[in-house]
């Protein structure tokens, strides 16, 4: 074997290796690396999901102790929970952190710009991709009543943990916008709501576990959730 095969296959072997790691590595810990797109490598019959399939990778995340799964969204053929192992994600992380695959702006961002407003107390406002930057995550605030929305919009006023977050709220019930928009304003705080012909298909992609309580999910800007808080409203 000649010299340049020999560095040729040294080259092989340490990508292997990289790639192999990072499958037993804690994928979680890795969300500033997480794709925006991610590949089926096999067909998934349960699923009807086909080889070669490429979704919008929602989140990681721990369905049970040492068991990590990808929630995708694949457009027309559904949201559905995958193993990672079913996937090209360990290959994307790889690349993206060694330089090979641009990355040009967190999941979030590139999946929630444009699609909301936020309320300041002089006017509402759109971020300037460039003003991401400014921010730490996303809070996202799904409440299921009037009551409920006060309850978590005075938990983010108060919670200076927050301050850093985009404030986003979900609701979870009929209220008109605009009387929406009066009830978060009266909080002098700036919150936002996404425009209300997208907030069901966005609380749908998601797929945030809130089950009817009142919640706050915290994030980072790819989407790992930091924070799940369910409120009790008497």
């Amino acid at each position: 074997m000649n010299l340049f095969m020999k560095l040729k296959l040294a080259i092989c072997l340490y990508l292997v290796c990289a790639v192999s790691s990072l499958c037993s590595s804690d994928l979680l810990s890795q969300s500033e690396a997480w794709p925006y797109r991610i590949e089926l490598r096999q067909d998934v019959e349960t699923m009807h999901l086909k080889e070669g399939q490429v979704g919008v990778l929602v989140r990681a995340y721990e369905k049970s102790e040492g068991q990590v799964k990808l929630l995708v969204d694949f457009g027309r053929n559904g949201m559905h929970s995958v193993s990672p192992d079913w996937t090209d994600i360990q290959e994307r992380i790889f690349q993206i952190q060694t330089g090979g695959m641009a990355k040009d702006m967190p999941n979030y961002v590139q999946l929630l710009a444009n699609k909301f407003v936020l309320l300041r107390p002089e006017d509402n406002y759109k971020l300037k991709l460039e003003e991401f930057e400014d921010y730490e995550g996303f809070a996202f605030l799904y409440p299921t009543s009037a009551r409920g929305m006060h309850a978590l919009l005075d938990l983010a006023k108060h919670d200076d943990s927050l301050h850093q977050s985009i404030i986003l709220v979900l609701p979870d019930f009929d209220m008109d916008p605009e009387q929406m928009r009066r009830e978060i304003r009266e909080y002098h705080l700036e919150a936002g709501y996404l425009f209300p012909h997208l907030l069901n298909s966005y609380r749908k992609t998601l797929s945030h576990d809130v089950d009817g309580a009142d919640v706050l999910i915290v994030t980072d800007k790819d989407g790992r959730i930091l924070r799940c808080e369910r409120l009790t409203t008497l």
